[in-house]
């Protein structure tokens, strides 16, 4: 008689999204393979990987000395980051949600390019709920 294996819990997807944006190596794809199946945790991954290139790009232009403007407008859905170059005729404009936001904050801050500051509530209370604390 075979049995089963074991269910997949589905982990909550701003827990997951936060935690792939701190320590991307965590939820391994090869290690949790069936995990990535479900559409919430390849959307989770998704988001991780924008505001981790949006970081390493701020990193970048600002460790060559590169000039560049990066604002955060507030809208109804969260906030638009504009991000202007004009050196390298570039712009880039991205919806973030808040936790998105703080994501890059924090991300950013971890980079020594903004005040040193802990990760926050938001994104405290998304690892939480991963962690169904």
């Amino acid at each position: 008689m075979s049995s089963a294996p074991p269910a997949v819990i589905p982990p909550d997807e701003e827990g997951l999204f936060s935690a792939l944006c701190i320590a991307p190596g965590t939820y391994s794809r090869n290690q949790y393979f069936e995990l990535f199946r479900l559409p919430h945790v390849r959307r989770a991954k998704r988001r991780a990987l924008l505001v981790r290139s949006l970081a390493r790009q701020l990193t970048r232009l600002s460790r060559d000395g590169v000039a560049h403007e990066a604002i955060y407008s507030a809208t109804e859905e969260g906030f638009m980051l504009a991000l202007d170059v004009p050196e390298k005729n570039l712009r880039r404009k991205t919806m973030l949600t808040p936790l998105e936001r703080d994501a890059l904050e924090y991300l950013l801050a971890r980079a020594g390019l903004a005040p040193n500051k802990a990760p926050s509530a938001l994104i405290s209370h998304a690892l939480a709920r991963l962690a169904r604390i």
